[in-house]
């Protein structure tokens, strides 16, 4: 089940997508190069994603459930997760991977993982920014829903998405959240036929995520 879990965190992520260098252009203007090919105007007013305003805030207050005792703390940014002991195991990714950690639902084939990063990204541009990565390692992706959420008082991105990889349809349920400390990206996951039995364990999970 590791080659699972690695299809599974492959497959989304906006990690170092907002990675930018400064250069001039022949004519003496300033611009911005992204990662991701794209450049805009040093100085230039950042326009919302046309998604932006199709996303409303759920009015529901979520917040972690009272068995999620053990915190699983990030060690790049003041954030976490909440997780359930004996319901969630999680480890430590290698070195160099996208991710900070991992983690796996014991008793049935679903799993998680969180991305940190001292990187800021707007909020309108995470909805996009997760899609086009996604869409690097299975280009069916297709957004089931997307809105905000406040979750334990913090304003997240809720994002739920489908995909196929190496034939095999995964769906995908992350929590996003950015601000000037850094980015972190919460996602569960598992095949298609799993994905809603399992739903209310998967949010749950994500409820359990904290901005400390």
């Amino acid at each position: 089940m590791k080659k699972f879990l690695l299809l599974l965190s492959l497959t989304t992520g906006v990690y170092a997508g907002n990675a930018q260098t400064k250069a001039i252009t022949d004519v003496g203007d300033e611009v911005l190069l992204y990662a991701n090919g794209t450049w805009k105007y040093a100085g230039e007013k950042k326009h919302p994603s046309p998604h932006d305003s199709l996303m409303a805030l759920n009015k529901t207050a979520f917040t972690r459930d009272k068995l999620a005792t053990f915190l699983v703390k990030s060690k790049t940014i003041n954030a976490g997760v909440y997780i359930t002991p004996g319901e969630w195991e999680f480890e430590k990714s290698a070195p160099n991977a996208p991710s900070e950690y991992r983690f796996r639902l014991k008793a049935l084939d679903s799993y998680a993982f969180i991305i940190t990063e001292k990187v800021e990204v707007p909020f309108e541009n995470l909805r996009d920014m997760v899609l086009g990565n996604a869409q690097k390692r299975a280009i069916d992706v297709e957004m089931i829903k997307n809105e905000y959420r406040m979750v334990n008082g913090v304003k997240v991105l809720s994002l739920e998405y489908k995909g196929t990889v190496n034939g095999i349809h995964f769906i995908w349920f992350g929590y996003f959240y950015s601000s000037s400390a850094g980015t972190v990206q919460l996602v569960t996951g598992t095949v298609d036929n799993l994905f809603y039995p399992n739903y209310k364990t998967l949010e749950n999970f994500l409820n359990g995520f904290v901005v400390l």
